[in-house]
């Protein structure tokens, strides 16, 4: 299904365009039935200050110039920010399926994998929201929107996202939206994807005698830009951990100015793609040397950049990509990770 659109009428993140309760009763205006692609048709609601001025100064409901109209109670329903996890469905957590399996409506994005839609409801509606490699699909601003429009219509939505909504998800943004809008909603965590990642490699993220800290980062944003938010040669010198969420693109300038910071080239690192899937593959190497070896191998997204001394450990505690090979154990009867 493609991306919903919001009233372009209304802005949907002003938290004055809530309808409020004004003497006992709801006052919005006549219902212009409007419909944009797949959206059902919606009633345009008036704003907090138009209510109030019209309650105080104007007609009384029901008497009105026919603008205006009282009509009871208002259906509010609720939002779920839900993190989906890496990948496997077994790696989700028992909220995360129940609030599925209970969803008027699930909004995803394109890491959710299929087999996670197997506890939906058949007739919950589905609206995919999400991108591949930097494409196109929502602007973020409508993504929010359609959130408080199905809230709105007394929905329980599912707000389904790969990992965890609060780590470089956009989760915050949206509660934010939700927060501004008055309604309800609640966060779900789910398995962010650089611990599954790395769990499933055989890296651990933290060791004795490696590394007492993990960072991280994104390494979406343009790491030349003169603005930029990361400067990465500040986390050549830390000794810790380094895990790079969408990196892929950026990863020989990112791994250069890590070394130009302090970094030793010799550093271990490892690429994680599609984790925790029948897709799963990894590479090791070091830091000088694995963004032109894993562009040669093919590796891209989604993966996960693993930098520092644990990564090395790969070598001996790697457990799954050898299952998926040889199509070991159970995942040869879970075809559709």
């Amino acid at each position: 299904m493609s991306c919903l659109n919001s009233n372009p009428g209304r802005n949907l993140t002003d938290p004055r365009s809530s309808v409020g309760p004004v003497g006992g009763s709801f006052i919005a205006r006549q219902p212009a039935m409007k419909s944009f692609g797949n959206d059902p048709p919606y009633r345009q609601v008036a704003s907090i200050d138009e209510v109030f001025e019209r309650q105080h100064d104007g007609p009384a409901a029901g008497q009105s110039d026919g603008r205006i109209f009282e009509f009871g109670a208002f259906s509010e329903g609720k939002v779920s920010l839900v993190g989906a996890g890496p990948g496997d469905p077994e790696l989700l957590t028992l909220k995360a399926h129940r609030l599925i399996r209970e969803a008027d409506a699930i909004v995803y994005d394109y890491l959710v994998r299929p087999a996670i839609f197997k506890a939906a409801r058949p007739n919950a509606e589905r609206i995919f929201v999400g991108k591949k490699g930097g494409g196109f699909c929502c602007p973020q601003r409508d993504i929010e929107g359609t959130l408080i429009r199905l809230a709105r219509e007394g929905k329980k939505v599912v707000r389904l996202k790969g990992g965890d909504p609060f780590i470089f998800g956009r989760g915050g943004e949206e509660a934010e939206a939700l927060a501004a809008a008055g309604i309800p909603f609640e966060i779900v965590p789910g398995v962010t994807s650089a611990l599954a990642a790395a769990a499933y490699a055989g890296v651990p993220l933290t060791h004795r005698e490696h590394a007492s800290a993990v960072v991280f980062l994104t390494g979406h944003e343009d790491p030349n830009k003169p603005d930029a938010a990361i400067h990465w040669e500040d986390y050549g010198c830390l000794g810790a951990t380094l895990c790079v969420y969408m990196g892929m693109k950026n990863l020989e300038t990112i791994t250069r100015r890590l070394q130009a910071g302090g970094l030793p080239p010799e550093t271990p690192a490892a690429v994680i793609q599609s984790a925790t899937t029948n897709e799963h593959r990894q590479l090791v190497s070091t830091v000088d040397r694995i963004a032109l070896e894993s562009e040669h191998a093919g590796f891209g997204a989604p993966a996960i950049v693993v930098i520092g001394a644990v990564a090395a450990l790969s070598g001996k505690l790697a457990w799954f990509e050898s299952a998926v090979a040889t199509g070991a154990g159970e995942l040869a009867s879970r075809p559709s990770l």
